[in-house]
């Protein structure tokens, strides 16, 4: 086929030209940003030089609008060989952030709350202020709370932010002071007790448990420790201890007068004995008594020689003298001669001689032996009791002593 030619017309529709705004925001109080248009959709190197008519743009937000969005919305405008397409916009108007801080606080366990104090950071506006006070949340035992907005109060195109510590619920402090306890060393140790020197205990709560106090024989403080006392979770205990002391234990020994015979052994080992007070059940004690020096008739003192008692520094010991006496002694009966007598003759011809001994050392005493009735008759036949009396030469030492014995009478021989 042979080529043709010729003409005809072709329809050039307008192109399309998205007009588009973004969205923007803004806080609470500021004034609009300048809103800018987005062009999408030139060709042919063409820019907005083209438009016959910028479109315009309105949004109804102000400055004092309340947070919220705003639709930003494009109107009027032309171009040529362009259809303008309009995609508005959004702007959002956003509280202001204000912060509020509150600082941590605290109350003991069982006390109303105090008034929470709260600072407010800057960003309120002229004419704006910030009432009320912060919160916490619920709760009364021992432990942390979050803060809360509570009461605090603001004009709605604010959003409140609360930073800082937390709300502490503290155990309740109480201080106790143990008792101090001085018994008398040897007597039953009584209960333990305790004072709330600081401090109270709430209706319906109370202290368990028992003070404890290892002590053992000594003169010295034992320290009276807290041991099982408890109050519970709610309370923090702040203990002072006390003190255990036994006081001294009073024992009077008495020293009791005794005596032995001229020339005899010293016998007073066990002259003593407990006037006042008494011993422990398990202690010991053991007493050797002395006495002045000296070996005459006479009085001679009798003192503590030395004494041992366990334990000795929980007892007060008091010691009363005694007097032990040296007397004279008795001669003892040695060998004893007379002659013999008839039946009616009279004592005092019997013709009486004795020896006498001391008794302690066998020694033979001078003296003069006397019959005490030497005019008595023999009025019966055999052994007949008769007393005489020994009259010692050294009578300082050796006192006169009337002994009896049997004199044999013999019948009468006519």
């Amino acid at each position: 086929y042979p080529p043709l030619s010729g003409s005809s017309e072709i329809q050039v529709l307008a192109a399309p030209l998205l007009v588009r705004m973004p969205d923007y925001s803004r806080e609470y109080g500021q004034e609009n940003p300048q809103f800018e248009l987005e062009f999408s959709g030139f060709v042919l190197q063409e820019d907005c030089s083209v438009l016959l008519a910028v479109p315009e743009v309105n949004c109804g937000a102000d400055r004092l609008s309340l947070p919220g969005e705003y639709p930003i919305e494009i109107r009027g405008g032309e171009a040529a060989n362009y259809e303008l397409i309009f995609e508005n916009g959004l702007l959002t108007v956003e509280k202001i952030l204000l912060t509020v801080h509150v600082p941590s606080q605290s109350k003991q366990y069982g006390d109303p709350d105090p008034v929470l104090e709260s600072v407010c950071q800057s960003g309120l506006l002229e004419g704006d202020r910030l009432s009320g006070a912060p919160g916490r949340v619920a709760g009364e035992m021992p432990g942390e709370y979050e803060f809360t907005a509570g009461t605090l109060s603001l004009p709605p195109y604010y959003e409140l932010v609360l930073t800082g510590g937390v709300f502490r619920i503290l155990p309740r402090q109480l201080t106790i002071k143990a008792d101090d306890v001085y018994p008398l060393y040897g007597e039953s140790i009584p209960p333990f007790t305790y004072t709330i020197v600081e401090g109270t205990l709430l209706p319906g709560d109370s202290i368990s448990g028992e003070l404890e106090c290892w002590y053992n024989k000594r003169d010295r403080d034992f320290p009276i420790n807290i041991g099982s006392l408890n109050a519970g979770e709610n309370y923090q205990i702040n203990f002072v201890p006390g003190i255990f002391h036994f006081r001294k234990r009073a024992l009077t020994i008495t020293a009791l007068d005794c005596s032995k015979e001229y020339l005899s052994p010293d016998n007073y080992s066990r002259s003593w004995q407990i006037t006042a007070g008494s011993l422990v059940e398990n202690d010991y004690l053991a007493v050797k008594l002395g006495r002045e020096p000296g070996d005459e008739i006479g009085q001679y003192a009798l003192i503590l020689a030395s004494l041992t008692v366990i334990p000795a520094e929980l007892y007060e010991i008091t010691f009363v003298p005694g007097t032990f006496s040296i007397v004279r002694a008795s001669p003892g009966v040695g060998i004893c001669t007379y002659h013999l007598l008839y039946y009616g003759d009279q004592l005092a011809k019997s013709n009486l001689t004795a020896e006498m001994r001391n008794p302690n050392n066998s020694m033979i005493i001078p003296g003069e032996a006397q019959w005490l009735e030497p005019e008595r008759l023999m009025d019966a036949v055999g052994r007949i009791p008769c007393e005489f009396m020994f009259t010692p030469a050294d009578q300082e030492h050796f006192a006169p002593t009337v002994y009896s014995i049997d004199v044999q009478v013999l019948p009468l021989q006519v």
